[in-house]
């Protein structure tokens, strides 16, 4: 009895000073609502269009039911298309959990694993009505940081595309042309490599072509005559992997689609890193980040991001170890204790590489205790600032 009384205190005095608190759990093209007013008590289920207009509408009805106060939204979903739209909303509140949370959570009570949407919206409902303050509400960036980390993220994401079409295009040559390998070069997302295959797709078009031509296309790319000679006079000794047309033709094609992407990308990673260079460079907290041992023109902007520039999200550099998952965790059970380092969240692997990366250029025997000296030092160097 006495537990129930504190919790229906504690879950009072955490909506005081909330006009209502709403469960959202999102989908692509429709999102489940369980709405809780604070004043009455009373809980309403609904859905709403994943449609700008209709997330426009409702947000409004929102704001003039409740005279524009403050609206706690907890929802599985730290970055999107949803959370982009509520941030246009200054009275949402917002509190992204973790979708393992909430499963846990329904699990404790729900034995048979049954779920659906409206009951997912209750839960988080649930935890945001009975467990707010062990929730972190979102603290959005300044606009510089924000566009900074889109840049890197998106730079990111192409970068490890490039990777993919990279292997992909290695796998064709391999199935007929091998000795493009090693006479492209190395690194096949490289504008040599990609002009040369589009040039010479194959090993027969390349022994037709004129050896003067070629010579001139490896001179604007190679001054040491001694290594143009040596591929010259190699290529004319190499015998074809295979003649079956059936196999050429397609890998052909192929091979010319990949290059000619490959090309773009190139292209627009230069574009990337341009825009991602002018930005860190009028940033306010450039040259703090300039100052770590190891974080260069690469790593000085994803350490930008990784702390942000709201400061009171990491209290001690302890919270941001915890956040990365680069914290010491022990596992207890008994008698038995094991000492293990936090895998983290998905969604925090950009920030853990963030702080690895410097660490392990800064020391050569990187681990916890190197890590724990660049979230402290940074902690410290970095002045609080409110957030915007």
């Amino acid at each position: 009895m006495n537990q129930t009384k504190l919790n229906t205190k504690r879950t009072s005095s955490a909506g005081s000073d909330l006009a209502a608190l709403i469960g959202l759990d999102w989908a692509s093209q429709q999102h489940a609502l369980c709405l809780y007013d604070c004043a009455t008590g009373k809980r309403e289920s609904s859905t709403l269009e994943h449609t700008p207009e209709a997330i426009a509408q409702w947000a409004q009805g929102l704001e003039q039911r409740f005279g524009g106060r403050k609206i706690a939204v907890c929802l599985e979903q730290a970055k999107g298309a949803l959370i982009n739209a509520l941030l246009e909303y200054p009275f949402f509140v917002l509190y992204p959990i973790n979708p393992a949370t909430s499963a846990r959570y329904r699990q404790a009570f729900k034995t048979s694993r049954a779920k659906d949407d409206p009951s997912d919206a209750q839960v988080c409902l649930e935890l945001v009505l009975h467990h707010r303050e062990k929730l972190t509400p979102w603290l959005a960036n300044d606009t510089p940081t924000r566009q900074l980390s889109r840049l890197l993220e998106a730079r990111r994401s192409f970068v490890d595309l490039r990777t993919l079409l990279s292997n992909m295009l290695r796998d064709a040559l391999k199935s007929y042309y091998p000795q493009a390998l090693e006479l492209a070069g190395q690194d096949l997302f490289a504008p040599l490599s990609c002009q040369f295959l589009l040039k010479w797709p194959s090993l027969q078009e390349l022994q037709k072509a004129r050896t003067e031509s070629v010579r001139k296309f490896y001179a604007h790319n190679c001054r040491r005559k001694d290594v143009i000679e040596k591929r010259l006079q190699a290529i004319g000794q190499m015998t074809p992997l295979c003649r079956d047309r059936a196999l050429i033709e397609p890998a052909l094609i192929q091979v010319k689609m990949l290059a000619r992407q490959l090309l773009q990308l190139g292209i627009a990673l230069k574009e990337y890193d341009s825009k991602i260079e002018h930005l860190f460079a009028q940033h306010q907290d450039a040259s703090i980040w300039q100052s770590f041992p190891g974080a260069g023109p690469t790593l000085g902007p994803r350490l930008c991001c990784a702390f942000g520039s709201e400061r009171s999200r990491y209290q001690s550099a302890l919270a941001i170890q915890q956040y990365s998952g680069i914290a010491p965790v022990q596992e207890k059970s008994g008698k038995n204790s094991i000492g293990s380092i936090a895998a983290g969240a998905a969604r925090t692997s950009s920030i853990r590489a963030s702080l690895n990366m410097p660490a392990s250029r800064s020391s050569t025997a990187p681990g916890p205790k190197c890590l724990s000296r660049i979230s402290s030092t940074a902690v410290k160097l970095i002045p609080p600032r409110c957030a915007l």
